[in-house]
C-alpha cells in the first residue's frame, strides 16, 4: 500500500526536463485525432536510446507521452469498433494510425530495455523498472491486438522480447508486484496480470473471433484474470497453457507432460468456471450482478462470446481441430531397378494394395474408379 502511495506521489513530481521537451503535445488539440497520433508517433521515433546520455530523461519522456496518449487511443478504439458510420477508407486510416503508434511505443520501450540491460552507468529503482516493464508489455499486447483485428499474428520478434521481460522480472522478483499502470487508474495490476491477459488474447488469433469479440475478451480478462500465478514447474493435469521462452512463439496448449526449464505455465480453471457459471445463470434467469460485466456488453453478446471461449479455454475435453487420431508411420521398402519405368510399376502395385476392397456396383465404386483414373 505504501509503495502505491509513493508511486502516485512520484508520478505528480515528474522531472522538469521532461515537461520542457513535451511542448509539441500542446498543439495536438488543434489537430484531428489521427493526425495527432501520427505526430506523436513521429516524435517518439526521434527519441534515441543508443547511448547513456540523458537516459533517465528519455525514458521519462516515453512514459509521459504514453500516459498522455492512452485515453485518446482508447477513445479511437471504441469508435473504430462501435461506430456504424465508418467507411472502408476511414477504417483503414484508423487501423494504420493506431497500429503504427502502438508499434512505435513498443519499439521505444524495447530499445530502452535492451540498452538498459547492457550498461551499468545508469541505475533505476525497482519500482521504476516495474513500471517500465509493465508499460512495455501493455504496449506490446495492444499492438498485437490491432494485428488480431486484421487476422494477423504478432510481429516477428514480439514473443522473444516478452520472454526477455519475463526472465528479467523473475530475477528481480517483481512479476507479481502490484502497481498502478497509469496514475489516473484506480485499480492496481501486475506484470503477471498483464502477461496472462496478453497470453489469452493471443489464443484468439487462431479462432474465428470478430474484432468486437477480441476487444470484449480483453475487457473480460481485465475484470476476471487478476493476480494469476505463472510458474516454471509443471504439475500433471493442473495447467492448461504454457509458453516456451527459448523460441519466438506465443502461448500453446499443454498436450502432454511438458517439463522443461524454459517453459512457464498457467491455468484457466477460474476463467472456465466463471464462464460456465455465467452461462448457467443466464439459462436459469438468475442475477448477473456478481460477475461484474454489466457495463461490458449486452447479455446476448456476452453469451455468444462465452460459448466460443468455453471451447477455446476449457479445462477438460479440449481436442485439436486438425487431427484426433494418432498418426502412424507406414514405411515401405522399394527396390529400384531398370529406371523410371520399373519405379512406376512398383508404385502402381503398392497403390493397388492400399486401395480398399469394394463392391463393383454402387456409387462408391464408381467414385473410386474415377479417383484412381485421375491419379493414373
Amino acid at each position: 500500500m505504501l509503495s502505491s502511495v509513493m508511486y502516485k506521489i512520484q508520478s505528480v513530481f515528474q522531472t522538469q526536463d521532461s515537461y520542457q521537451n513535451l511542448g509539441w503535445m500542446d498543439t495536438l488539440s488543434e489537430m484531428g485525432e489521427l493526425d495527432a497520433l501520427f505526430e506523436t508517433k513521429s516524435q517518439l521515433a526521434k527519441i534515441d536510446f543508443t547511448d547513456t546520455s540523458n537516459l533517465k530523461n528519455k525514458i521519462e519522456l516515453v512514459l509521459e507521452i504514453d500516459k498522455k496518449t492512452y485515453r485518446n487511443v482508447k477513445k479511437i478504439t471504441h469508435k473504430y469498433l462501435t461506430s456504424m458510420k465508418i467507411n472502408r477508407d476511414l477504417e483503414s486510416d484508423i487501423q494504420n494510425a493506431v497500429h503504427l503508434y502502438q508499434r512505435q511505443l513498443y519499439i521505444a520501450y524495447t530499445q530502452f530495455f535492451d540498452f538498459y540491460q547492457n550498461q551499468n552507468k545508469v541505475k533505476l529503482s525497482t519500482e521504476k523498472i516495474n513500471l517500465i516493464l509493465a508499460r512495455l508489455l501493455n504496449a506490446t499486447f495492444i499492438m498485437a491486438k490491432w494485428r488480431y483485428f486484421d487476422d494477423q499474428p504478432a510481429p516477428v520478434g514480439t514473443w522473444d522480447n516478452v520472454h526477455k521481460v519475463i526472465k528479467y522480472a523473475e530475477n528481480l522478483a517483481i512479476i507479481n508486484k502490484n502497481l498502478f499502470l497509469y496514475s489516473f487508474q484506480i485499480k492496481e495490476t501486475s506484470l503477471a496480470t498483464i502477461l496472462k491477459r496478453g497470453f489469452m488474447m493471443d489464443t484468439l488469433q487462431k479462432g474465428n473471433f470478430s474484432r468486437l469479440q477480441v476487444q470484449l475478451t480483453e475487457q473480460v480478462l481485465k475484470i476476471w484474470a487478476t493476480n494469476p500465478l505463472i510458474v516454471n514447474k509443471y504439475k500433471q493435469d493442473r495447467y492448461q497453457f504454457f509458453i516456451a521462452l527459448e523460441n519466438d512463439r506465443g502461448p500453446e496448449r499443454v498436450r502432454a507432460s511438458e517439463k522443461f526449464a524454459e517453459h512457464r505455465y498457467w491455468k484457466t480453471t477460474r476463467l472456465a468456471d466463471l464462464i460456465e457459471a455465467y452461462l448457467c445463470a443466464v439459462d436459469t434467469q438468475k442475477s448477473l450482478d456478481d460477475f461484474g460485466l454489466d457495463k461490458v456488453a449486452p447479455v446476448s453478446v456476452i453469451v455468444k462470446l462465452f460459448k466460443k471461449l468455453r471451447a477455446e479455454w476449457c479445462v477438460e475435453g479440449y481436442s485439436r481441430q486438425r487431427r484426433k487420431e494418432v498418426r502412424n508411420k507406414n514405411n515401405k521398402l522399394l527396390n529400384v531397378s531398370h529406371g523410371l519405368h520399373a519405379i512406376s510399376q512398383r508404385l502402381d502395385a503398392l497403390q493397388i494394395k492400399k486401395a480398399p476392397k469394394v463392391e463393383e456396383n454402387g456409387d462408391f465404386s464408381f467414385e473410386l474408379k474415377v479417383a484412381m483414373h485421375r491419379k493414373n
